[in-house]
């Protein structure tokens, strides 16, 4: 099924690939994808591994890459406002285990 447009960010323009927010069973994910032929966005599947007899082997099944970022989407917000503390330096709401970061010369207003 085609990821829509708005739901997709390019993050790899030499491979034509990035990342897709993608809602399934009520729980939402952050999907690697990439543009298809057709020009319609499509997640990346993969195949897990199982081990057997200690050797990783391929399941017969492919799943959508994919990494869950909460049961709902209130859940997503408040993880991807983490994520993107973690990303900036900069403490998300309600996280009181960090501190922002001390100001530099070059945070100053140029006016």
């Amino acid at each position: 099924m085609a990821i829509p447009e708005n739901k997709f960010i390019m993050t790899d323009e030499k491979y034509k690939s990035g990342i897709a927010i993608d809602e399934y069973g009520g729980k939402v994910s952050v999907v690697n994808a990439r543009p298809g032929k057709d020009g319609n966005i499509y997640a990346d599947w993969c195949y897990a591994q199982y081990y057997d007899n200690g050797e990783k082997k391929p399941r017969e099944k492919a799943l959508p890459w994919k990494i869950l970022l909460g049961a709902d989407r209130a859940e997503a917000v408040r993880n991807l406002k983490s994520l993107l503390a973690i990303v900036s330096d900069v403490p998300s709401e309600g996280d009181y285990n960090q501190s922002a970061p001390p100001a530099t010369e070059s945070d100053d207003m140029p006016f």
